[in-house]
């Protein structure tokens, strides 16, 4: 069984002697090696498993090092190599750099040197891998937002296209990673042209003017806009858009985030009407209608309730109801306004202000809950009832 704590070596040279003492010295270091004494059968013990390094001489009979190094490189592409030979020349290092060596040592060497030399490529890979694997969650978790988002690099390329952003447009990320010169506003507007992310990346403050309702947040931007590309009767998004930067905080592209909000505006167009029509309703009676809190502090009221204190609706609301009202009267609505919130009912009675008589009645308003949270005032003018 192999040790996966201690890193596996394929050591190929056609010299035993080089064999023998490289493979005592590294075994007392810790290492698992495998020794092969000639490049078919490194070959051939490539396919049989994967290494951690392989350390191959460069001249040999059958195969040579690089096409060993090549191989290697085929087979598991994360293995470490390191060519080791005699012939040190300048262009034998570029050319194995070339084709994917990690590192390049002239015979004879001292152990240390090579151990020190190992060590370094192991550490690489390993801090390699840590990256890819960083790199991978990264971008599954992008990949998986509930958001659609995009991100380019700075010559405005396509770097990121997770499924979300493939589902409201059609296009998947295979089609438009890469792409660039503003590819990914097709889907949106119908035709290439600046999005939010292009004023983050590029800087142009040009392109804003595209977006007028655009918002800075720090240094992100924030808009809605409406694409009508994006389905039969176009949608609403809420679009933000921030740089990327580097560990040294150079920005090296930017990334936007969309969100379908054509349902929040739809039940915000609602409202707006529903209130429209609430006030209508309220204008249209001659009682005085005022909402309250417990403790009196006005919500909302109809033009008739402002009217009869000539004062306007502006002035009351957020103020507190009984200041609009004779000390005698504000008691007794006060204690109203008490009764209704503690006893969960209908109060009514009837009030006399400035030589006029009214009929007061006050209903609860009650929450999601089913406990009291308001109080609705209606007051009739019954002066000539009398």
């Amino acid at each position: 069984m192999i040790n996966k704590n201690i890193p596996s070596i394929l050591f190929v040279d056609d010299e035993e002697i080089i064999r023998k003492s490289f493979t005592r010295e590294l075994q007392m270091e810790r290492f698992a090696v495998t020794t092969v004494a000639s490049g078919n059968e490194a070959l051939n013990a490539l396919e049989d498993r994967q290494y951690d390094l392989v350390i191959t001489d460069l001249m040999m009979p059958d195969i040579n090092g690089f096409d060993v190094l090549k191989a290697a490189k085929k087979l598991a592409h994360l293995t470490s190599v390191i060519i080791l030979t005699g012939h040190g020349d300048m262009q034998s290092a570029i050319e194995a750099l070339r084709l994917g060596a990690d590192d390049f040592v002239r015979k004879p060497c001292e152990i240390e040197e090579l151990v020190f030399r190992i060590r370094n490529c192991l550490e690489r890979k390993q801090a390699e891998e840590a990256l890819r694997g960083e790199q991978k969650r990264l971008a599954d978790i992008i990949d998986f937002l509930p958001d659609a988002t995009l991100a380019i690099d700075t010559d405005g390329r396509v770097i990121i296209w997770n499924k979300a952003i493939e589902k409201i447009t059609g296009i998947s990320a295979k089609d438009m990673i890469g792409k660039g010169s503003y590819a990914y506003a097709i889907p949106f507007f119908g035709e290439a042209r600046p999005m939010l992310i292009d004023i983050i990346s590029a800087g142009n403050e040009e392109i804003a003017t595209k977006y007028p309702c655009a918002t800075r947040e720090d240094d992100a931007l924030v808009s809605r806009m409406f694409c009508k590309h994006c389905s039969n009767e176009g949608a609403w998004y809420f679009a933000k858009a921030s740089p990327l930067r580097d560990q040294f905080g150079n920005i090296i592209g930017a990334i936007e985030s969309i969100r379908n909000i054509t349902d929040i505006r739809q039940a915000e167009e609602d409202l707006r009407k529903a209130a429209a029509r609430f006030g209508a309703l309220l204008n249209a009676t001659e009682d005085s209608v005022i909402l309250v809190q417990p403790d009196g502090v006005i919500l909302d009221l109809n033009e008739n309730a402002a009217r009869r204190r000539n004062v306007t609706q502006s002035l009351m609301r957020g103020n507190s109801l009984f200041d609009f009202l004779p000390p005698e009267t504000a008691a007794l609505r006060h204690k109203a306004i008490t009764d209704v919130m503690t006893e969960r009912r209908l109060v009514q009675y009837d009030e006399t202000r400035y030589d006029k008589r009214y009929r007061i009645r006050l209903f609860p308003v009650l929450d999601d809950q089913g406990d009291v949270n308001q109080v609705a005032s209606f007051s009739k003018d019954i002066t000539d009832q009398i």
